[in-house]
């Protein structure tokens, strides 16, 4: 929703939530532009809707107005297109840091999700999605807060780095044992530097439970030209990482920052195949076989360590991965340089 506003003008500088009541149409079109691609669930415009985040635009008072609003513009936007469209009461964090490193307590940032969420309720939201956390604790009162407000399916995500770890540093496995304990319906990731990222979290995370997963990750990294900001990942490129998420068996599949409608419409075309709720069954882990290696009993040299021990000239040509979740060109590419009488191919890895 952020990227879409921001490409329609809207400042960074601005609130995006409080534009559910000064430029409601622009939501209301965002909204059927993501359904009529085929979005099965739309997210509210409230990720910072929360009196701590909203202070900082002097709309703390408006909390219920704002998250009121928002709910039944996503309403309209259903109401308009006449199709099944789940609405989830978007929930992010705070803004800022909890106590003993900030200054809000758990208490504080509690009460703020309760209100934010009793508003969202109100409204009439299908369900919650909890997003965009960084902080595995602020996550859990967010969890509290729904749990003590409403009686409706709470999705909970959080945000991880490329080293697959939280910016708290907290392990995929981590995040999944404390959100199953808390009881929540889905476990999943969202936003972070892309699908790759996402998709080896929720790797992990599928190992870790049979709880439903989710998966929204960005569209890559954004790029800032002439004062706005682009993300380049296509189209194509989301919707292998649908497929790949599919077979991962996640049931709740779809964008972040910088997703427009026509990733989704790839997304959806992707998994027309797929089942609903499809579920990867794991091969039970195979038995451990004991091998004894003499150490004395060595392999022969390859023809590329006999050439590197002899005096004969080494070709090795350097080229860059694949910019997305498919090989194919990378490795035909590769071929055409071994034929070519390469001796050895190198991948660069900041190209």
């Amino acid at each position: 929703m952020g990227t879409q506003l921001h490409a329609r003008g809207v400042s960074f500088e601005r609130s995006f939530d409080e534009l559910n009541l000064t430029e409601p149409k622009i939501v209301e079109e965002i909204h059927r532009a993501y359904i009529s691609a085929g979005a099965e669930l739309i997210e509210t415009n409230t990720f910072g809707a929360n009196r701590i985040k909203l202070a900082r635009h002097g709309l703390e008072g408006r909390v219920r107005d704002i998250n009121f609003r928002a709910v039944k513009l996503a309403r309209e936007a259903r109401e308009i297109s006449g199709e099944q469209v789940f609405i989830a009461g978007s929930v992010g964090p705070i803004g800022q840091q909890l106590e003993p490193i900030g200054r809000i307590s758990i208490a504080q940032a509690t009460a703020a999700f309760e209100e934010q969420i009793a508003a969202l309720l109100e409204g009439g939201a299908d369900l919650f999605v909890l997003e965009t956390f960084t902080n595995l604790p602020e996550l859990l009162a967010a969890v509290a807060a729904a749990q003590q407000t409403a009686d409706l399916p709470i999705v909970a995500q959080m945000t991880f780095a490329e080293d697959g770890l939280t910016l708290s540093a907290e392990e995929p496995s981590q995040v999944v044992q404390a959100l199953e304990r808390a009881g929540v319906d889905v476990i999943g990731v969202n936003c972070g530097v892309g699908p790759q990222v996402a998709l080896q979290v929720l790797e992990s995370m599928r190992q870790q439970t049979r709880l439903p997963l989710s998966g929204q990750p960005n569209a890559g990294l954004p790029a800032r030209v002439e004062g706005r900001f682009f993300y380049f990942a296509t189209p194509e490129y989301f919707a292998t990482f649908a497929r790949q998420a599919a077979d991962l068996g996640v049931a709740y599949i779809g964008g972040c920052c910088g997703t427009t409608p026509a990733h989704i419409a790839a997304m959806r075309t992707a998994l027309k195949p797929v089942a609903t709720n499809t579920r990867i069954q794991r091969p039970a882990p195979s038995t451990a076989i004991a091998i004894d290696l003499n150490p004395a009993e060595q392999l022969p040299p390859t023809p590329f360590a006999q050439r590197l021990a002899g005096s004969a000239f080494v070709v090795s040509v350097e080229i860059d991965p694949p910019r997305g979740l498919n090989p194919a060109k990378c490795i035909a590419g590769a071929e055409l340089i071994k034929d070519a009488g390469a001796d050895a191919i190198n991948i660069g890895d900041s190209p």
